[in-house]
């Protein structure tokens, strides 16, 4: 098994040639892969993974370009065939909660949160709380927010089932709940 990135200007049969892939064998893997694939989006960095056989013959092969996105092409009697192959996201429910001292922006980023959840807190209480003037030092809040992770890597949030402000004194709270029709 060989893992490879591709490199910046490099097509992935050109990966392929570099890893002693004959030029039929490429040739039918990526025309496997065409439905399922824009080989012209490709930017360097995707992952490429490719399997031999005992005769240095290729069996198989795997296409990450993200983290969402695998695809799979294994050689068989009938030629070549490929998938794409679902990617698990795992959520995680977690409390994310900090005190403002100089911006709700860098007490989030203190907790080592990503900027998007800003977003999600500031829409959450846009009717209560105006961000841009009624922030104070010393401000706190908690949020009860669901993680989505690939492979134990972060993605995105979900939803925020819960979230508390206090500014100045003033407690805002806010649940979610979906109403079912």
């Amino acid at each position: 098994v060989a893992v490879t990135l591709l490199k910046a200007g490099q097509t992935v049969s050109q990966a392929l040639y570099e890893q002693g892939v004959g030029h039929v064998t490429t040739t039918n893997l990526l025309d496997s892969l065409r439905t399922l694939v824009d080989f012209k989006r490709l930017r360097a960095g995707t992952k490429l993974k490719t399997r031999f056989n005992g005769q240095d013959q290729l069996v198989s092969f795997e296409l990450r370009p993200d983290l969402l996105k695998h695809y799979r092409a294994d050689s068989g009697d009938q030629g070549w065939a490929s998938q794409r192959i679902d990617v698990p996201i795992t959520s995680v429910v977690t409390e994310v909660s900090g005190q403002v001292i100089s911006s709700l922006w860098a007490a989030l980023a203190e907790q080592g949160e990503d900027p998007r959840l800003i977003v999600e807190v500031v829409d959450i209480f846009a009717w209560d709380i105006d961000f841009y003037s009624e922030v104070y030092a010393g401000d706190s809040f908690s949020l009860i927010v669901e993680k989505h992770y690939v492979e134990d890597r972060f993605l995105d949030y979900g939803t925020v089932l819960a979230a508390e402000f206090v500014s100045n004194k003033t407690i805002h709270r806010a649940f979610y709940h979906e109403i079912k029709e």
